[in-house]
């Protein structure tokens, strides 16, 4: 009795082992007659479309990663049969150009075309209940909430019957340069934009009243903060610029650190505070950014908002000049003159330090 008790719970639960079917591999769901598609060889080619059924079950699911980093797949058939697609389940298909989703398919999981750079059509049944698309767009059905645009670049333009930019939805679209977004979008979900390293020109219209954390990478960030600052596509306004500048400086972005240290000199769209000046210049001069590095020893020679310290202004124009930046080496021949032997060699002894120091740092 207890072998027969044994035998009907994992007939009931069904075979999770994973199974092939021809390139798939497939596990057998809890119900016992649906399956989750689990792999596929990453070596595949050409175009392909997904079975309905295998070994007389119903496919139901593509799994997280089924797909991932098939790189020379060049077109997806999704069967009517799926109703959910799983977290980064086509990520990295970079030579993906179209996928037909059937008219099932209830759940998408996040990331699931990411990094599918050639995706430039996405097919949605129009019997869908819960998906709708346009070209290169996936859409909720009402075509209102853009929710992934794996392929967008260059300048990319959101359609106007669209009022919310999803989570994720351009997520690493490395190529994208700019974005027009229409006055009809109200919210940009968190990670928007997250990763577009190239998106440098971005305008926020005035019906945005809800953006989600980490919705612009940081280049976005210093692009807009600087649309701001200069009145460009917007009404010029400190106050937005120092709070873009500072998201795009808690990101390590050193171009605007020194810039939110300037605000912060200057008390433009905030109060002047000599501690937060030093704080943001410091930042990016460790870093290495030249330009940061040049600024804070002009702050250590004349003693604005730190100790006057020779060496120590020696020491980073020491370390911008040897990254070729000229005024940094001019710069020390006038401070050396202001110098003893003594205190340049402690000068140099300290930059040798700070780059030996860093060089450690890197490698770790």
């Amino acid at each position: 009795m207890r072998h027969l008790i044994i035998f009907l719970s994992i007939a009931l639960l069904g075979n999770a082992t994973a199974q092939t079917f021809g390139l798939y591999t497939y596990e057998i769901n809890p119900d016992n007659v649906s399956v989750t598609i689990t792999d596929y060889p990453e070596t595949a080619t050409g175009a392909i479309e997904i079975p309905a059924t295998i070994d007389g079950r119903s496919v139901t699911s593509i799994g997280e990663a089924a797909f991932h980093d098939c790189k020379s797949l060049t077109s997806i058939t999704i069967p009517d049969s799926v109703t959910s697609i799983g977290v980064n389940a086509f990520a990295g298909c970079s030579n993906l150009t179209s996928i037909t989703l059937g008219d099932s398919v209830t759940s998408i999981g996040d990331n699931a075309f990411v990094r599918c750079s050639s995706l430039k059509s996405i097919v949605v049944s129009t019997s869908n209940p819960n998906y709708s698309s346009m070209g290169p767009m996936l859409l909720n059905k009402n075509g209102t909430e853009l929710l992934a645009v794996p392929s967008a670049s260059g300048d990319f333009t959101i359609p106007n019957n669209v009022t919310s930019i999803g989570e994720r939805a351009f997520f690493n679209c490395r190529g994208l340069t700019s974005i027009t977004i229409p006055d009809s979008v109200t919210s940009i979900g968190a990670n928007a934009f997250d990763n577009c390293t190239s998106l440098t020109s971005i305008i926020i219209p005035d019906s945005v009243t809800s953006i989600g954390d980490q919705a612009f990478g940081a280049e976005a960030q210093y692009s807009l903060a600087n649309s701001y600052a200069m009145g460009q596509g917007v009404a010029q306004d400190n106050v937005e610029a120092v709070k873009w500048y500072r998201k795009a400086a808690e990101q390590g972005h050193v171009e605007a650190q020194l810039i939110l240290g300037r605000m912060y000199f200057n008390g433009d769209g905030v109060p002047e505070d000599a501690v937060e000046t030093v704080k943001w210049v410091r930042k990016a001069a460790e870093q290495g950014y030249a330009k940061a590095q040049i600024v804070l020893a002009n702050m250590y020679d004349i003693g604005q908002g730190v100790p006057k310290d020779y060496v120590a202004a020696y020491m980073w124009l020491n370390l911008a000049a040897a990254q070729g930046n000229e005024g940094a080496k001019k710069g020390k021949g006038i401070l050396s003159e202001k110098m003893t032997k003594e205190q340049i060699a402690e000068a140099q002894k300290l930059s040798r330090e700070w780059l030996a120091k860093r060089s450690s740092d890197d490698n770790t």
